[in-house]
């Protein structure tokens, strides 16, 4: 099998044709404010990384809740990053930045190589039947508390169309199926790092047997909340203050599980209950403030 370096062509470019041409800040209330700030990378893949960074920018812009902070006011902070190695400190220059640009987290990544597999493929007889090219893209995504200056949640990167058959008969094929997985990858992870969390209005519907069987929530489609057809999966919640030595711990303490059946508008939707609808019914009839959140 043959090892190399992909050459110097737009890697990702059949996934990037949606891809708006300069991200700005896209202002909107009740979104969360994120930077982007640029990537760095193992030495010679320089090249790739700015539409890696268009790749993991286009999957915040598609889930429809961040406001995303202009990356032409991260250039002085790349030229400082090319003089400083120590983590703790560009974790704090950072958090500096951003606090100062109005971001809430700071989204940064890092390339650590893209590489192409070759393998020609012959059959029972001998004879030659084509070649087969496979792509792998190793990455890492990470968040920056801009509050606390800390990170608070790391994401690895390791995509590549493993099985032979699985491959492309083009280097530009198979860096496609590979970046489709890093995609796929990126977007479960923002579901995780920055779950929606979203306020119980009222009861919609319950029965004397399982209780709560349907909610209405304060959350629609302005904060990225999807339909059942993408299996948007919530957990209902409340919060509770606990006292631990002279120290006040706020509890999430979960009540029950749901799922959106039903977007109503931008701000509303309909949450069916899978689990404990009994319990649900007695924390809302206690008076109890009661959130749903996002699972993925």
């Amino acid at each position: 099998m043959i090892h190399q370096k992909v050459k110097s062509y737009s890697i990702l470019s059949l996934i990037l044709l949606m891809i708006l041409p300069a991200i700005s800040t896209f202002a909107q209330e009740n979104k969360t404010t994120i930077a982007v700030i640029p990537f760095s990378c193992t030495k010679g893949y320089e090249k790739y990384v700015p539409e890696l960074y268009d790749l993991v920018v286009y999957c915040f812009v598609q889930a429809g809740r961040f406001n995303i902070v202009d990356r032409n006011a991260w250039k002085q902070l790349t030229l400082e990053r090319e003089h400083q190695k120590g983590e703790e400190f560009l974790n704090s220059k950072i958090a500096e930045q951003g606090k100062s640009l109005g971001a809430e987290f700071i989204v940064k990544g890092n390339l650590t190589s893209l590489t192409v597999n070759k393998k020609d493929l012959y059959n029972s007889s001998g004879g030659y039947t084509g070649t087969n090219y496979t792509a792998y893209i190793s990455a890492s995504l990470s968040v920056i508390n801009v509050s606390t200056g800390q990170t608070i949640n790391t994401l690895g990167i390791m995509e590549s169309n493993s099985n032979i058959f699985e491959g492309s008969s083009s280097v530009v094929g198979a860096l496609d199926r590979a970046a489709r997985k890093v995609r796929i990858k990126t977007e479960q992870w923002i579901g995780k790092a920055f779950p929606v969390t979203v306020k119980v209005v009222k009861i919609l519907e319950q029965t004397d047997k399982k209780g709560v069987t349907k909610l209405l929530i304060a959350g629609g489609q302005s904060v990225g909340i999807k339909d059942k057809k993408d299996k948007n999966d919530m957990r209902i919640v409340m919060y509770e203050d606990t006292q631990v030595g002279d120290k006040t711990i706020t509890r999430t303490v979960e009540i029950g599980t749901g799922r959106v059946t039903k977007i109503e508008d931008d701000n509303f939707s309909q949450l069916s209950i899978l689990s404990n609808g009994l319990d649900v019914l007695a924390k809302f009839n206690e008076g109890k403030t009661l959130f749903a959140i996002t699972t993925e």
